[in-house]
C-alpha cells in the first residue's frame, strides 16, 4: 500500500499535475469556466467530479453561457433537475478520452446522464460531439486533471 501511494504521487509529479489538480480545482482555476462551475455548484454536482473518475469533460466556456437566451438561462437556474441533466451529458465517467486517441469517424459513448450517449466526432483532426440536445465543436482539448481530462467546447450538448 505504501509503495503504491509513493508511486502515484511520483507517477503524478513526473507528468506535472498537482495532486490537488482534481477537475474541479481545474476549471475553478480557468477563469473560462466560471459559468459552468457555477451550474456544477447549483446542480449539486461538485462531488460527482471530485471522484476518482476518470471522467472526460466537455466544458461549455462562458462564452457559450452568456450567448444563451435569457430564457434559457432562467428555465435551467429553476429547475435544477433538468440543470443536472444538461450538465451530465456532457460527462463521461469511466474513461480519460484523449483527443489523440480519438479514432477519425465516430463514437458513441454513455453520458453519466441516464439513458443519453454522446457522439464524438473526428474528422481531418478535428473533433465535435453531439447529444441529442445538440453539437460542439472541442476548441481546446487535452487539459488534464488528476481524475479526469477537460475539453473547451463551442456549445452546450
Amino acid at each position: 500500500m505504501k509503495i503504491t501511494a509513493i508511486f502515484a504521487f511520483v507517477l503524478i509529479s513526473a507528468s506535472g499535475i498537482d495532486a490537488d489538480c482534481n477537475l474541479v480545482n481545474t476549471l475553478v482555476g480557468i477563469d473560462q469556466f466560471s459559468g459552468l462551475v457555477a451550474a456544477v455548484k447549483a446542480a449539486g454536482l461538485v462531488d460527482v467530479l471530485l471522484g476518482d473518475g476518470p471522467f472526460t469533460v466537455f466544458a461549455p466556456s462562458d462564452r457559450v453561457f452568456n450567448h444563451l437566451p435569457a430564457s434559457a438561462l432562467i428555465g435551467l437556474a429553476s429547475d435544477p433537475e433538468a440543470l443536472k441533466t444538461v450538465l451530465l451529458r456532457h460527462v463521461v465517467p469511466g474513461q480519460m478520452i484523449m483527443s489523440k486517441d480519438i479514432p477519425d469517424g465516430e463514437t458513441v459513448l454513455p453520458t453519466a446522464a441516464p439513458g443519453e450517449n454522446v457522439t464524438v466526432m473526428k474528422q481531418s483532426g478535428r473533433v465535435m460531439v453531439k447529444t441529442s440536445a445538440g453539437a460542439a465543436y472541442v476548441v481546446y482539448p487535452d487539459i488534464v486533471a488528476t481524475n479526469g481530462v477537460v475539453h473547451k467546447i463551442s456549445g452546450l450538448i
